[in-house]
């Protein structure tokens, strides 16, 4: 016998993506607003630069290499300090204060660019462990709920959630070191493009311009990138954290995102499986490269199994003195103190009928058909399926019972609300 979990937990994703994308794009809005802000604050820092050492909006190279001036060097002391004192958990990322006082004018502004980076860096790195520690939650409490655990299984500071987020999996970096690569290969090409286009002669208006078109769009691209690759990785390893702590879970299925058309490496992989404990990202598990957005499914259940793996667990905890009983429902063998009674939630009703393509809405309807046939036979003819039938207790026989009869209820309504979709679509069904 088997479960539609497979099923449940793809309209879940696909619920839980729908939140995810939301959230994205109002994290982007932001940093982009955020972006806009501190262009203009270089573009005003660069405007008075050529206006303190040009003539005419232009620079003279010569003019740049005399010592910075002490009210220019006391501004960069300054505002190191006030960056250590706001971000000290990032200050040994400044320059040795005493090489502040060997500056030149352009050396001075070179640092004055990089310490905006470093702000911009520091800025990026609070906003996006927030965001990711969120959907890291989400993601896991998703699985935990597919489970019976409930929908506020983990907190934020769990150990589930921590596992995922910060994890150095691409390339044996973790997202903050591939925001701080990114913004230091942007400091560098800022600061590159300042000099090469003072020793050009270009005047102020066209240096901004340059320096205006990399700043915004590098760093858009950059964080936009990086989030987005980071949210598949935590969907995707949030979830799978919680189903590699049970027993009854040993596989997983790859699958190619659908709305958008995978790269040639991930339509190989898609509808192949592999083992839980095997899996690694850009190998085998999602995601296989920047902008993935592919996702993972799970075989059905043999709800056999788990039923006499999970009986199994009760008996031995029955025997043992040294765990009790009660215990159990912790790691979700079991809802009560009655160890034949497991967690069925997870076989309850589709809430996601609306959401599904026609294609999809059609394919359930028949998987839900070839269930109700199945439970009905297994109503009739428990011992087909289960041989040693008669030597279960009464109690585990009527819970069976009851849970067949159930999911058949539920096929059938979810039948008719498909069917209900698709007219209303204007589609017949078969």
């Amino acid at each position: 016998m088997s479960a539609p979990s497979n099923i449940y937990w793809a309209d879940r994703q696909a619920q839980l993506a729908a939140g995810l994308a939301k959230d994205e794009k109002r994290l982007y809005a932001k940093f982009s607003a955020y972006y806009e802000r501190e262009a203009a604050r270089l573009d005003k820092e660069i405007a008075a630069f050529y206006a303190q050492y040009g003539e005419n909006n232009i620079i003279e190279y010569r003019q740049l290499l005399q010592s910075l001036s002490d009210a220019d060097r006391q501004l960069l002391i300054e505002r190191m300090d006030k960056f250590a004192e706001k971000y000290p958990e990032y200050a040994h990322l400044l320059p040795v204060r005493e090489s502040i006082y060997k500056l030149n004018r352009l050396e001075g502004l070179r640092q004055s660019i990089a310490m905006q980076q470093l702000e911009m860096g520091a800025y990026e790195q609070q906003q996006a462990q927030e965001f990711f520690v969120k959907q890291s939650q989400r993601f896991a409490n998703g699985a935990a709920e597919m489970m019976g655990y409930g929908s506020s299984f983990y907190s934020i500071d769990s150990d589930m959630v921590k596992m995922a987020v910060g994890n150095p999996w691409c390339s044996g970096k973790n997202f903050s070191e591939r925001i701080w690569d990114n913004r230091t290969k942007l400091t560098q090409t800022l600061q590159a493009e300042i000099v090469n286009g003072i020793i050009r002669g270009d005047d102020y208006h066209t240096t901004s311009h340059i320096l205006q078109g990399r700043f915004k769009a590098v760093s858009k691209s950059n964080i936009e990138r990086l989030v987005f690759t980071e949210d598949t990785y935590l969907q995707n390893e949030s979830a799978m954290n919680v189903f590699a702590n049970d027993p009854d879970f040993e596989e997983y299925t790859f699958m190619a995102r659908k709305k958008a058309n995978p790269c040639d490496l991930c339509k190989a992989l898609s509808g192949k499986t592999f083992r839980i404990e095997e899996r690694k990202p850009g190998e085998n598990f999602p995601p296989m490269h920047p902008w993935c957005g592919c996702t993972f499914t799970i075989p059905q259940l043999d709800i056999r199994k788990v039923l006499e793996n999970r009986r199994k667990h009760a008996a031995e905890q029955q025997k043992s003195t040294a765990i009790p009983l009660t215990d159990l429902r912790e790691h979700g063998i079991m809802k009560s103190k009655d160890p034949l009674r497991i967690s069925m939630q997870f076989f309850g009703k589709n809430q996601n009928i609306e959401k599904l393509n026609d294609a999809q809405l059609k394919k359930s309807i028949r998987s839900w058909k070839a269930g109700i046939e199945l439970h009905k036979d297994k109503i009739a003819n428990p011992k087909k399926y289960y041989p040693d039938w008669d030597t279960f207790d009464p109690r585990y026989q009527d819970g069976n019972v009851h849970h067949w009869e159930k999911e058949i209820s539920n096929f059938e309504t979810d039948i008719q609300r498909a069917r209900a979709e698709l007219r209303k679509r204007g589609i017949a069904d078969e």
